[in-house]
C-alpha cells in the first residue's frame, strides 16, 4: 500500500468510515481530491453518532441503529470521471430492522444529514494532507535543490534527492506511521531515494552509481551523511566506476 493511501486508510479507519473503496486524485487538476465509498458497520455508526449527535436525538439514532438502521456512502452522478467531496452521497434506511418511531426516523434523518457533512469535511480534510504529503517527496516541492556536487580534475561526484514513488510504511513499526506521515504534512520531514554518482567531466558519462530508497530526513535538523548511509554509497560508487574504468581499458 502506498504512502497516501496508508494514510487514507488509517484516518477513515480513527473515524469510522469505510476503507475498502477509496480512490483519490492529487494532480492540482479539475476534479481532484479524495472519496471514500462503503457500508457503516454498527459500532463505527454508533462511534459516529456520538461525535454527531447530542442528547434525545443522539439516544434516538441509537435506539435506531440498535433497529437495524443503516447508512452507506454511494457514488453520485458526478464520480463517473472524479473523486472528490462532492462524489459522494450519504443513504439512510431502516427498511429491514424493526421499525423506528417517528422521533428515532426524524432523528436519524438528521444524522444522516450530519454524517452528509461531516464526510465532506472529512474527504476535504484528507485532500489537503495528500497534497502535503505528496509536496513532502517531490521534486517541485520539498526536494527542490536538494543536490550537492564535488568536482575533482577529472571527475563529479553528485549526491541528490529523486522522488521514491515506492516510499512505503508497510513494515515499519506501527508505533512510529502516524508521526512520520505527520511530520511530511507538518513539512518537518521529507522522503526520497538517496541517488550518488560519479561522472566523468569531459563527456559526463556516468561511471558508477549507488541508490537509497525508502528515506526520511528532517527539514529542522538535516544529517549531511544522510545518518551514516552516505559514505557507504559514495564508496560504492566509486568502486563501481572503477570497475568500469578498468573494463574499458581491458577492451582496449
Amino acid at each position: 500500500m502506498n504512502l497516501i493511501k496508508t494514510y487514507f486508510t488509517r484516518q477513515l479507519a480513527n473515524r469510522g468510515y469505510p476503507t475498502d473503496d477509496i480512490n483519490y486524485s492529487l494532480n492540482y487538476c479539475q476534479g481532484d481530491g479524495m472519496a471514500f465509498y462503503g457500508d457503516i458497520d454498527e459500532e463505527a455508526l454508533i462511534r459516529l453518532a456520538d461525535t454527531l449527535m447530542k442528547g434525545t436525538e443522539k439516544a434516538a439514532v441509537k435506539r435506531a441503529i440498535d433497529k437495524g438502521a443503516t447508512v452507506t456512502i454511494d457514488r453520485n452522478n458526478c464520480a463517473t470521471h472524479y473523486s472528490h467531496y462532492n462524489t459522494m452521497t450519504v443513504i439512510a434506511e431502516a427498511c429491514f430492522g424493526e421499525e423506528l418511531t417517528d422521533f428515532e426516523w426524524a432523528s436519524f434523518q438528521s444524522f444522516e444529514q450530519a454524517l452528509e457533512e461531516d464526510i465532506k469535511a472529512t474527504s476535504k480534510s484528507l485532500e489537503a494532507d495528500g497534497y502535503a504529503i505528496v509536496d513532502a517527496g517531490s521534486q517541485y516541492g520539498a526536494l527542490a535543490d536538494k543536490k550537492r556536487t564535488f568536482n575533482t580534475a577529472r571527475f563529479t561526484l553528485i549526491i541528490e534527492e529523486l522522488e521514491d514513488e515506492d516510499f512505503s510504511l508497510e513494515y515499519w513499526d506501527d508505533s512510529l506511521i502516524d508521526e512520520t506521515i505527520q511530520a511530511f504534512i507538518d513539512k518537518k520531514q521529507r522522503y526520497f531515494t538517496l541517488k550518488v554518482s560519479v561522472v566523468a567531466r569531459d563527456d559526463e558519462t556516468v561511471l558508477g552509481e549507488s541508490y537509497l530508497g525508502g528515506c526520511t530526513q528532517s527539514n529542522e535538523s538535516p544529517s549531511k551523511n544522510y545518518n551514516g548511509y552516505l559514505p557507504q554509497m559514495v564508496s560504492e560508487a566509486i568502486r563501481e566506476s572503477r570497475d568500469f574504468i578498468e573494463s574499458i581499458s581491458l577492451a582496449a
